[in-house]
């Protein structure tokens, strides 16, 4: 979520709940739950994780890859923050494992691929932050082969320069 003032968030957050009550999509409503996960994050771990399980419960509705990434990915931050490392390198493990089968399948997208970038990135941060610094490196320098590549087959993406951009989340 982007540097907002506290006014503004709690706008944004008022937005949220609005929408959530006149959304008919189960895609826009898993939106809606996921970013007000994001929103809660880092105020209040019971209700990041509160939406981030609705999100997951409405991903049964649909079949959305991205959206299924994007509940791990939060997951992993929530349990970051609970200080359970190892279950969010777990967590983002398997978004990678799941990732890797439909790249076998050859069921993947750029978007995906991106996504896979970002999980390496935040992997390497979770090491790090655990002291485990080869694998750190070993993910680091697999998401920069990732963007790199990513980058040369289309230069001008700009959700590719954003996420290359990002200060790693977690």
């Amino acid at each position: 979520m982007l540097l907002l003032s506290a006014s503004a968030q709690e706008l944004d957050k008022d937005s949220l709940y609005v929408a959530l009550r006149n959304v008919e999509s189960p895609a826009e409503r898993t939106k809606i739950f996921l970013n007000l996960s994001e929103y809660f994050l880092y105020k209040n771990n019971d209700s990041a994780s509160f939406y981030m399980l609705k999100a997951k419960n409405s991903l049964l509705y649909q079949s959305s890859d991205l959206q299924y990434l994007e509940v791990d990915r939060l997951l992993g931050l929530v349990l970051r923050e609970h200080g359970r490392l190892d279950s969010a390198i777990a967590i983002l493990e398997r978004s990678l494992d799941y990732i890797e089968n439909k790249m076998d399948q050859r069921q993947i997208s750029q978007d995906i691929i991106l996504v896979k970038g970002t999980a390496l990135r935040d992997l390497s941060s979770l090491n790090r932050l655990k002291g485990s610094h080869a694998p750190a490196l070993e993910y680091s320098l697999s998401a920069l082969t990732i963007y790199d590549s990513l980058q040369k087959a289309n230069p001008k993406d700009n959700l590719l320069r954003k996420s290359m951009g990002e200060q790693s989340t977690l």
